[in-house]
C-alpha cells in the first residue's frame, strides 16, 4: 500500500494539513512546532491503526487516501473526533466499514480521577476494545505502507504501539536504572523488571 495523501482540520484546535506524497519518497520538513510529529502520529494512527494517536491527539477530522497494488488511489481511511468520542472509517473496493462512536481516553483528564496503576488498566482495556472492532481489523488486515519512523526506526505500521509501547517501557527502565549507585541495587531493579 502506497500513501498518496494526508488531510487533518483542526489539529490541536488550529492547524490545518493538507500533504500530497511523492510517488517515491517524501520529506515532511518544518520548523519546531509547525506539526511534523502529529501529522506522522495521525498518519501511523489511521494506518496502523493506533488507538493512542487517534485518542490523544485533538483534531475535527483526518484522512488518509492510499494506493493498493491494483487500483490507484482506492483506499480512504478516516477518523472523525468531537469533545469525548470519535470514530473510524475504512472506504474499500466500493464498500464502506464505519466504527460506530468510540470513547476517547485522554490521560490528561485520567490522571485527575484515578491514580497511575489505573490509568494504565482502563488505557488498556480501551485499547483491547478498540483492537476488536471489525473496522480496526480490517485495516489491520491491509498491507501496510513502510516509513521512517519518529525514532528513526523503519515500521510497517502493524506493530508500531506495540513497539513504541516497549521503546518507552526501555526509556523509562533506564531513567530508573540510572538513579541506583550500587551494583546490587542494580541488580535488584533487574530482577523485577525480568529483562
Amino acid at each position: 500500500m502506497k500513501i498518496n495523501s494526508f488531510r487533518a482540520e483542526a489539529v490541536h484546535g488550529h492547524l490545518d494539513f493538507k500533504i500530497e506524497f511523492f510517488p517515491t519518497l517524501t520529506f515532511l520538513v518544518g520548523i519546531n512546532g509547525s506539526g511534523k510529529t502529529t501529522a506522522l502520529k495521525l498518519i501511523l494512527g489511521l494506518t496502523s491503526p493506533s488507538f493512542s494517536y487517534l485518542t490523544q491527539i485533538r483534531y475535527r477530522n483526518c484522512e488518509v487516501i492510499c494506493s493498493s497494488h491494483e487500483s490507484e488511489k482506492d483506499i480512504v481511511i478516516r477518523a472523525r473526533q468531537d469533545d469525548d468520542m470519535f470514530s473510524l472509517e475504512l472506504l474499500m473496493a466500493g464498500e464502506r466499514y464505519p466504527s460506530n462512536p468510540i470513547k476517547r481516553f485522554s490521560k490528561a483528564e485520567a490522571v485527575k480521577q484515578y491514580d497511575s496503576d489505573d490509568i494504565g488498566y482502563i488505557e488498556r482495556r480501551h485499547r483491547e476494545e478498540f483492537d476488536q472492532l471489525d473496522v480496526a481489523q480490517k485495516i489491520r488486515a491491509l498491507t501496510t505502507p513502510k516509513f521512517l519512523g519518529l525514532e528513526r526506526r523503519i515500521y510497517e505500521g502493524v506493530n508500531s504501539e506495540m513497539m513504541y509501547s516497549k521503546h518507552m517501557y526501555r526509556r523509562q527502565l533506564q531513567k530508573k536504572m540510572n538513579r541506583f549507585k550500587t551494583c546490587k541495587q542494580l541488580m535488584l531493579v533487574w530482577r523485577k523488571f525480568n529483562f
